[in-house]
């Protein structure tokens, strides 16, 4: 028998055997599928986050003013922090009066009282950092000693009930809302909404001649409702923090 001769360049090496045409064809649909079931599950994803954010809309006061609605609002704007805003109820005019506190009052003379709270791990740890008087009509404020603060936050009354014992109730699952309003003669709906699934409502502060109510939403997001019929819901201000003061007197006139 003869003997092989060595390739000088080095050891003859085979080609690899071609693939089955199935087995390709397969390994082609197993990668189309695994795509196929990325693509549905990024949709379904994306579906559910949008669901979850989908907030119901109400007309706008600020783009609509409504004169009959009597009354002004304190509030806390959250994207500017500690910054109070005041509103008046018909929508117009609105007016930013400075960024130091988180606790709002109207006082009987008409002027607002805004104090501020260091609270580094909750409200049992409150500490009183300053405090102001606001005049919104006369654009002046006094500063309120420190030593004039309470040492604790003041505590406001239950926003559910009404100036002449009215209550609020908001029932909300899955995003579908309903506000319930018990006049002592029985209960009636003010306000149905349906958002996502994440979507709230809570009570924050009647009018003190009890024609409408203040809810927030977790759009951040002030509602008014008012208690008549039929009720009506408007978007008051949006950028709704925390802290809110209602008084039924035309502050920015004094």
């Amino acid at each position: 028998m003869a003997n092989d001769v060595a390739d000088p360049e080095g050891p003859l090496i085979s080609p690899p055997a071609e693939e089955p045409p199935r087995h390709r064809s397969r390994r082609w649909l197993v990668a189309v599928g695994v795509a196929v079931v990325l693509v549905v599950a990024g949709i379904f994803v994306v579906a559910s986050i949008v669901d979850m954010s989908r907030v119901p809309e109400f007309p706008s006061l600020a783009a609509r003013p409504d004169p009959s609605l009597a009354g002004t609002v304190a509030y806390l704007d959250w994207s500017r922090p500690a910054c109070v805003r005041v509103v008046d109820a018909a929508g117009s005019p609105t007016k930013v009066l400075g960024c130091d506190g988180n606790y709002l009052e109207w006082l009987d003379d008409g002027r607002l009282l805004v104090l501020g709270y260091d609270q580094p791990a909750g409200p049992e740890t409150q500490t009183p950092t300053g405090g102001t008087i606001l005049d919104v009509a006369a654009g002046t404020n006094e500063q309120v000693p420190l030593e004039d603060i309470p040492p604790r936050m003041p505590e406001g009354p239950d926003p559910a009930v009404g100036p002449n014992g009215e209550r609020i109730t908001v029932v909300g699952r899955d995003g579908e809302v309903e506000v319930l309003l018990d006049d002592g003669s029985g209960t009636r709906r003010l306000l149905s909404a349906q958002g996502g699934s994440a979507y709230e409502m809570g009570v924050q502060a009647w009018s003190p001649d009890g024609e409408w109510v203040l809810l927030s939403d977790s759009a951040a997001r002030l509602l008014l409702v008012t208690t008549d019929e039929p009720s009506e819901t408007w978007v008051l201000a949006e950028g709704f923090g925390n802290g809110v003061a209602v008084t039924g007197e035309d502050a920015f006139t004094g």
